[in-house]
């Protein structure tokens, strides 16, 4: 079993039926099992391989949940959580760590 650290959470707000989730990762892999997980969640997946590479980050563009990739290349997945937050502030947003930033973090 792994010892996480004990993290502050917010309860995960329900999903509506069709709910649309941006998921951006620069890994071609990584992208295609969050697609996969989406669909089979009844998900709808929006995705991007990077952070400026967007179906579902700009305005007017309706977005349930995010999954973003703390590693992207270029823009890092930081800066782009701070994008989306200040299109849409009470969007709830999951990060991907890399294993080793995980561990730096402890």
């Amino acid at each position: 079993m792994v010892d996480l650290p004990d993290f502050q959470t917010r309860p995960f707000p329900p999903m509506p039926a069709a709910a649309s989730v941006l998921a951006v990762d620069d890994h071609p892999v990584n992208r295609a099992m969050l697609e996969q997980c989406l669909r089979q969640w009844s998900l709808q997946p929006r995705l991007a391989g990077s952070a400026d590479d967007g179906p579902g980050h700009r305005p007017g563009t309706k977005l349930t949940a995010a999954i973003i990739d703390q590693d992207l290349g270029g823009t890092s997945g930081i800066d782009l959580i701070a994008r989306l937050r200040a299109i849409w502030p009470g969007l709830p947003i999951v990060v991907l760590a890399p294993r080793t930033a995980a561990r730096n973090a402890t």
